[in-house]
């Protein structure tokens, strides 16, 4: 994999012709914020959009810092449940501190919430979600939902049968 300087990547977006912007994305971006960051401001005052796709766990300082120049962001609530989360060691609390930033500051925001039958697949949880996102982030938020397909597990199909026709 090629790297680039800040400046090598701002020429390399320059160069396409017909470009938007960039899309920070298919590693956790908040793993390379300070890099993330440069490049955005840069595209940012040379009027190219940019985009964030992440997982959501960013601390309120840094995440205030890239605000002005991220003009939208796909956030992966990968459960909304505490029980969920807390079996698997992470916490759901900041990727929804995370989320009602980016409302605030209104930002176009999508959110994807992966869909693990036997796991977080309750008509229960999933009504909490969607409950909360309308409230919290608003009616126009948009909800990407993905399914896993794990080889050992036979339902899925119909769990996936069960969300569409129940919403």
């Amino acid at each position: 994999m090629k790297k680039y300087t800040v400046d090598q990547l701002i020429n390399e977006v320059r160069s396409i012709k017909g470009n938007l912007g960039i899309a920070f994305t298919y590693n956790e971006p908040t793993v390379f914020f300070e890099y993330m960051l440069d490049v955005a401001k840069e595209t940012n005052s040379l009027g190219y959009k940019n985009v964030m796709i992440t997982n959501g766990y960013i601390e309120e300082g840094p995440l205030l810092k890239l605000l002005p120049f991220i003009d939208a962001f796909n956030v992966d609530l990968k459960a909304f449940t505490e029980d969920f989360i807390i079996s698997r060691h992470v916490r759901t609390g900041t990727v929804k501190q995370t989320l009602l930033h980016l409302q605030k500051a209104q930002k176009h925001t999508e959110i994807t919430n992966l869909i693990i039958p036997g796991l977080n697949d309750s008509v229960r949880e999933f009504s909490s979600m969607v409950d909360w996102i309308c409230n919290e982030l608003g009616r126009s938020t948009v909800l990407h939902c993905h399914d896993i397909f794990p080889p050992s597990v036979d339902k899925t199909a119909n769990t996936r049968f069960y969300f569409v026709t129940f919403f």
